[in-house]
């Protein structure tokens, strides 16, 4: 199940945007099997358009995890997890803005050396708004802070369509 109003740009003014998002899960059997069948999360975001071409978003996040015990890694998670999101995007043209982007999670893992220390990834990226709807987004995620708890380094593919779209 998931709700969420999704904001493509700011205005003058800040301008929220709420997600919701939850997980059920069922009918497993054996030693991964959840201790609650629900995970959920929550987020409030809010844009604002900082001038005629830059734009700023920030986002906060929260989610409950169910399942906290995965006995065939020998793990275990942590029952929630806060985390956070500050950008900014250069409207390069009227279909291609260059973002910048800062990431904050909490650990999500216990008693796992550096695992459970949170994550900071900055990411630099562009989309490429299509004249046929769909829209490509590439990005290049680099983990400074704290190198050791994460991936270092990623890189993003992704492409879009939203059917009925103009």
């Amino acid at each position: 199940m998931a709700l969420s109003y999704v904001l493509t740009h700011g205005t003058e003014n800040w301008v929220p945007a709420i997600s919701l998002n939850g997980l059920v899960r069922y009918g497993l059997d054996g030693p991964e099997s959840p201790d609650e069948p629900l995970d959920f999360g929550i987020s409030l975001g809010a844009a604002k358009r900082i001038s005629k071409r830059w734009y700023a978003y920030g986002q906060l996040g929260y989610t409950y995890y169910g399942m906290t015990q995965l006995d065939y890694l020998l793990i275990e998670l942590e029952d929630n997890l806060f985390s956070g999101m500050l950008a900014v995007a250069w409207q390069v043209t009227p279909n291609v803005p260059i973002l910048i982007q800062y990431q904050f999670h909490e650990g999500a893992i216990k008693n796992f050396g550096k695992l459970n220390d949170p994550t900071q990834e900055f990411v630099i990226g562009f989309k490429w708004k299509m004249g046929h709807g769909g829209v490509l987004e590439f990005g290049i995620v680099e983990n400074l802070l704290a190198p050791d708890n994460s991936s270092d380094f990623g890189v993003n593919l992704g492409y879009s369509y939203q059917f009925g779209s103009k």
